[in-house]
């Protein structure tokens, strides 16, 4: 049996897998998805659709939800702040649970300046720094359905 997968970012092609079942196929897939995609891809396909709480997915709704910018406009806080909701986005959501994102937004930082991602001064001047939420809309929640 030969099993056709589409693969669509920024455009379309097709792989082809000679295996016994769709589930087979599947499971090769998941497994060997590094060798169809690089990991870029990867990370950027699961950033336009991950859960971020009230509906919304990706984070670019979410930027737009929670701060009314586009994610190019976001500062290094208000991206860790996004990045805490990944997690639980119940729990870490900075509009119903504003201290619990304050704290997972903080373990966020201290991460990224062990990585060195960031320096000491920019840790330092972001590890106190309060976020600007946006008035929170709710007849988008509602309908289950975000879009922008």
């Amino acid at each position: 049996m030969i099993i056709v997968v589409k693969i669509t970012f920024y455009g379309s092609f097709y792989v082809p897998f000679y295996l016994k079942s769709p589930v087979i196929a599947g499971k090769y897939f998941l497994k060997n998805v590094e060798k169809f995609l690089g990991k870029n891809q990867i990370l950027e396909a699961y950033l336009n659709v991950v859960y971020m709480s009230e509906g919304c997915y990706g984070v670019g709704a979410a930027a737009k939800l929670y701060f009314n910018k586009d994610v190019s406009e976001l500062s290094l806080v208000e991206c860790a702040s996004l990045a805490s909701i990944v997690q639980n986005p119940s729990k870490y959501d900075p509009f119903t649970h504003p201290e619990n994102n304050k704290q997972r937004r903080k373990l966020v930082l201290k991460e990224m300046l062990d990585q060195q991602m960031i320096g000491e001064d920019e840790y330092n001047r972001s590890i106190d720094e309060e976020i600007v939420l946006s008035e929170k809309i709710e007849e988008n929640k509602s309908s289950g359905v975000f879009s922008w």
